[in-house]
């Protein structure tokens, strides 16, 4: 048995090698995708690029005007061209293909789809945009985008797109900068910016810039930093370390919201802040809840260093009632939730059981 597992597994190993080898022999290009096509800043000339695909030896660029014929004007191994040959107030179609020489033999791939340019006056022609940072700010729940000036410019659209859904501008603005506010932590975000010109009635476009990605940081991060410095401040003062208490998650996440509106330990409709705790529970989990008790203590801070987050374990440190919450003997359970805005920290401890 084992001798002929050996003979029969040997043919199909060889047959695979043998139809690897001759698909590559006689594989064809994919098909080109042009990735931009713009007019260079300061000129009548046309750039166009396009993504690399395999098998390709080089790439042939082809071009038209409006109802006129196909002619190719370049062969080239990179993966971009400039038409030096382009005239004002034109109109032209590109599109690209590649081929592969092999053993006398060339195989060609399917032409692109075709891409169309107006050529505008070199006055007019703007340049492509260049994102400098995205940075995501998760205590106001926010990100940031900044690009660099362009030359003759009158404003600048920015466009987004969540995960992998389409894009949407979302402003058009004469800054070189956009916050942008109406992001959801743990999402993907992709951002790029155009430069236009309004003159005379008429508005030019410059090139998309290339798209940036961010994914919007989680306020996950900041809770979980502050329980760490909330501990340390335990551990001073000979007291266990707190444990992160899923049963009360929901509950400091409404009263952070509620606090950033009414900083106070009463609830906006006049009820005790305790309810918030017991909202949208089971029976059992209402009753584990007040069992254990609740203590709540709050405090808003102006930025998410570990020394802002310090100042408010050293106020509470030097206020009675907050000092007893804070040094509560006995292993406690703990959340902390936060809304923008200043930040608000919400922070609730319960006995646990011993």
């Amino acid at each position: 048995m084992f001798i002929f597992v050996i003979i029969l597994m040997q043919p199909v190993r060889t047959v695979n090698i043998v139809a690897a080898a001759e698909e590559t022999q006689t594989a064809t290009p994919a098909r080109v995708k042009i990735s931009s096509l713009i007019q260079v800043a300061n000129s009548t000339n046309v750039k166009i690029t396009w993504k690399n695909v395999k098998y390709a030896t080089k790439y042939q660029v082809y071009r038209k005007i409006k109802g006129g014929k196909w002619k190719r004007i370049a062969t080239t191994k990179a993966l971009s061209y400039i038409d030096k040959k382009s005239k004002k107030n034109k109109t032209y179609y590109y599109k690209v293909r590649a081929y592969r020489k092999y053993s006398g033999n060339i195989y060609y791939g399917n032409y692109s789809k075709a891409k169309k340019i107006s050529v505008v006056t070199k006055s007019n022609a703007l340049g492509r945009v260049t994102i400098k940072t995205t940075t995501s700010n998760a205590s106001k729940e926010t990100i940031t985008v900044k690009w660099g000036k362009i030359k003759n410019a009158t404003k600048y659209q920015v466009y987004r797109k969540t995960g992998n859904g389409s894009w949407k501008r979302i402003v058009t603005t004469k800054a070189l900068s956009y916050i942008d506010k109406t992001v959801t932590e743990e999402k993907t975000y992709s951002y790029k910016v155009r430069a236009i010109k309004d003159s005379k009635g008429k508005r030019y476009y410059g090139g998309y810039s290339v798209a940036k990605k961010i994914k919007a940081k989680s306020s996950a991060v900041l809770c979980k930093n502050f329980l760490k410095l909330f501990n340390e401040y335990r551990k001073e003062n000979g007291l266990d370390e707190c444990y992160w208490d899923t049963d009360l998650e929901s509950g400091v996440l409404i009263r952070a919201k509620e606090i950033y509106t009414n900083y106070s330990h009463q609830r906006p409709d006049g009820t005790s802040w305790s309810t918030a705790y017991i909202e949208n529970k089971t029976v059992d989990e209402k009753s584990r809840i007040k069992a254990n008790g609740r203590l709540e203590n709050i405090f808003g801070v102006h930025g998410t260093s570990d020394d802002d987050m310090k100042d408010a374990i050293d106020v509470w440190h030097n206020s009675d009632g907050h000092k007893k919450t804070m040094q509560t003997a006995g292993k406690q359970g703990i959340a902390i939730a936060y809304y923008k805005g200043g930040i608000v920290f919400a922070i609730t401890t319960r006995a646990d059981e011993q």
